[in-house]
């Protein structure tokens, strides 16, 4: 009979731990739904701050450094989830250093003159415990003045003639002289990382699903201001 008891016992500790984290999954589940309309504009809002600080800039300095300043809110440290095609906070500080070594290794990018972007599709899926990934669709335009890698507001981009059949990526002499500048016009996928911290979503990884690009030569004086 004690036997029993204990066997009995036994079972209902299980099937009340069972049920509590029926009921603990339920509640996060419920609390992260909750939130998505959070994340989805701390995803819009980091965008549009990325516009501003590459469209709005009196020099490439200045632009450098509020792009920056937006990832440093809107990016986290933490890169537990990082795998090799992911970019990370770090990244951008790598390519925009200016420093010799960075140079060296090909470590570095240009500003684009100014930017614009359209989100057109961002599906939230949690992730684990204050974690969640989003796989954010969007249209992107950016006006460059020379061909090759070049910031974009998640990952290094990189720009060429694909008019050219070898796909030359050689500047033309009049966007050097500053008479004209590259359009490159492009459809983007990238899908994000993201985590809680202090009641703050923050992207900690970003990496590119798929993209597709067309490159234009245009005057100077349409590029945004």
């Amino acid at each position: 009979m004690k036997k029993f008891r204990r066997w009995n016992r036994g079972l209902l500790l299980g099937a009340a731990l069972i049920v509590g984290i029926i009921i603990f999954q339920s509640v996060d589940q419920a609390r992260f739904q909750q939130s998505v309309p959070a994340i989805s504009s701390r995803i819009q809002n980091y965008m549009t701050n990325c516009v501003a600080a590459l469209t709005n800039a009196k020099d490439k300095s200045e632009a450098q450094n509020a792009f920056l300043e937006n990832v440093n809110q809107f990016w986290s440290n933490n890169t537990r989830s990082r795998n090799y095609y992911a970019s990370s906070r770090s990244d951008f500080y790598s390519y925009l250093s200016g420093s010799a070594e960075s140079e060296e290794y090909g470590l570095s990018a240009a500003i684009p003159l100014a930017l614009n972007l359209n989100i057109t599709g961002c599906r939230i899926q949690k992730n684990g415990p204050g974690a969640c990934t989003a796989l954010v669709t969007y249209e992107q335009d950016a006006w460059l003045d020379q061909y090759g890698t070049y910031l974009s507001p998640f990952y290094m981009d990189y720009a060429y003639d694909t008019q050219s059949d070898t796909g030359d990526d050689a500047t033309p002499a009049s966007v050097s002289s500053g008479e004209d500048a590259i359009r490159i016009t492009s459809q983007q996928q990238v899908l994000l990382q993201l985590y809680e911290e202090n009641g703050e979503w923050k992207i900690a990884t970003a990496s590119p699903q798929g993209s597709y690009s067309d490159s234009s030569i245009v005057k100077r004086t349409e590029v945004p201001v």
